[in-house]
């Protein structure tokens, strides 16, 4: 699985995704009618997808992990609220688009020379 968030590659050597996990909220409301047994329920039309995930990446050194964590994060956040692709490695069929995407927050840790990141990222299903 290739991983776009706007123009930026988070997994540029193909490596896939570790603790991958979707979510999609749907805001939805509920009216009661006095005195009438059941409620009338509705769905706003407006779900929003919350989808997280694992990335490894090795390093040449201990100093480029540690430089590549110091940056990443802010290489991502400087992108306004870009499109994040999920396409298949094989053809580059994208398989789910988010459209309006947000980082709700990108946390690296480094190893010596690998660094091991966690993304959240939520948007609207294209």
């Amino acid at each position: 699985m290739k991983i776009c968030f706007g123009t930026i590659p988070l997994n540029d050597g193909c490596q896939p995704p570790k603790s991958f996990e979707v979510a999609t909220k749907n805001s939805v409301s509920a009216l009661f009618a006095i005195g009438a047994e059941n409620a009338l329920t509705r769905q706003n039309k407006n779900a929003k997808t919350t989808i997280e995930f694992e990335i490894e990446r090795s390093h040449a050194s201990d100093d480029e992990a540690a430089q590549f964590a110091m940056a990443h994060a802010a290489s991502l956040n400087a992108l306004s609220a870009p499109s994040t692709t999920f396409a298949d490695d094989a053809n580059g069929a994208v398989f789910l688009q988010l459209g309006g995407s947000v980082l709700n927050y990108v946390r690296t840790r480094v190893e010596n020379m690998s660094t091991s990141t966690k993304y959240s990222i939520t948007g609207n299903i294209i």
